[in-house]
């Protein structure tokens, strides 16, 4: 599984690269999910439902109904860190692609305690072996699309 923000906008949208492999890939081999990171920097404001309808009818608009499982919002640091996430930070207590970096503006980290493997922005990326093992993390920096390759690896297996 492949957890991303919600914060979707034009990568979902039919048509593009990631969305086009996706749909040739085999459902049960492969899904994604997608989880609001709730990353306490006053990203994210709307409500589980209203994260649908922006979906549906603004971004990317059109009726656009996802083919997958998007999950409630949930906090994914601070004190009240949903317990898949601790799981998934300390299986993967850092990106592949920037090990080092957690926040560019110290002021922009608002949740308490903090801690180095802490998911930095909406956008940091989780992919998951098919046993449920975390297998990779990327930053948000990191594009979906260049996530094929791995995502390859894990189907070979």
């Amino acid at each position: 599984m492949l957890f991303e923000s919600t914060e979707v906008q034009s990568a979902l949208q039919p048509g593009t690269p990631w969305v086009s492999w996706m749909r040739g890939k085999p459902a049960k081999r492969l899904s994604k999910v997608i989880v609001d990171l709730e990353v306490k920097l006053l990203v994210e404001n709307s409500t589980n439902d209203e994260i649908l309808n922006m979906l549906k009818y603004v971004r990317p608009g059109n009726g656009f109904q996802p083919l997958f499982p998007i999950f409630q919002k949930v906090e994914v640091n601070g004190i009240n860190t949903h317990p898949v996430f601790d799981f998934l930070k300390a299986s993967l207590p850092a990106p592949s692609d920037d090990p080092f970096h957690l926040m560019d503006d110290p002021k922009k980290v608002i949740w308490y305690p903090v801690q180095r493997h802490d998911i930095r922005w909406n956008f940091e990326k989780f992919l998951i072996r098919p046993d449920g093992i975390p297998f990779k993390r990327y930053s948000p920096s990191f594009e979906s699309r260049f996530i094929s390759p791995d995502i390859e690896q894990l189907l070979e297996c």
